[in-house]
């Protein structure tokens, strides 16, 4: 029987279970949204005028004959051109009639912002490992104590030359006790 060291793993700290509450997790969401929609309205629009001043003829140009002497003396009968005569005149004038213009408000629009739930609350499970360590400790290989070995008979046959005197060969008895 002997000694002998052997490794054996053995547990230092337990692991341990936990439960940990987790709040609901909130964010927020922005959305669009219509405060008053699109309208169209008509509106009354009066005439438009403007003031012009124009000229006007008062008397046209003309042509008339009148006699003039010329370069020797003589009388000649020569065309005058008379120019017309124009006066400044000043007058309204009407640039658009009167009549209907439709028009259309776009509608108006506002980012509003709304609570959004992210996560729900839950409890959260964990398991933290326990540590281990490595420890030597005698072994006892075979325990001290008694055996008892049961061999079987073995049976054979045993030839031996044996002198039994000098200078011949005889048969002589071989054994224990001596005898045939």
């Amino acid at each position: 029987a002997g000694f002998h060291n052997r490794v054996r793993t053995v547990e230092t700290i337990p692991g341990t279970y936990s439960t940990r509450h987790q709040p609901a997790l909130y964010g927020s969401h922005t959305r669009t949204v219509m405060v008053s929609p699109a309208r169209t309205y008509s509106e009354r629009m009066p005439a438009t005028y403007r003031t012009v001043t124009q000229k006007e003829v008062w008397r046209p140009a003309s042509v008339r004959w009148e006699y003039r002497r010329d370069a020797h003396g003589r009388m000649t009968k020569c065309k005058v051109v008379v120019p017309a005569v124009t006066q400044p005149v000043t007058r309204n004038v009407m640039v658009q009639p009167a009549g209907t213009v439709t028009r259309t408000i776009p509608a108006t629009y506002t980012q509003v912002r709304q609570p959004l739930l992210l996560s729900p609350a839950r409890n959260v499970h964990s398991y933290a490992p326990g540590a281990y360590a490595y420890v030597r400790e005698p072994m006892m290989i075979r325990p001290a104590g008694y055996q008892v070995v049961t061999q079987p008979i073995v049976y054979g046959t045993e030839r031996s030359k044996v002198l039994v005197r000098r200078g011949g060969i005889g048969w002589a008895p071989v054994g224990r006790h001596g005898h045939w």
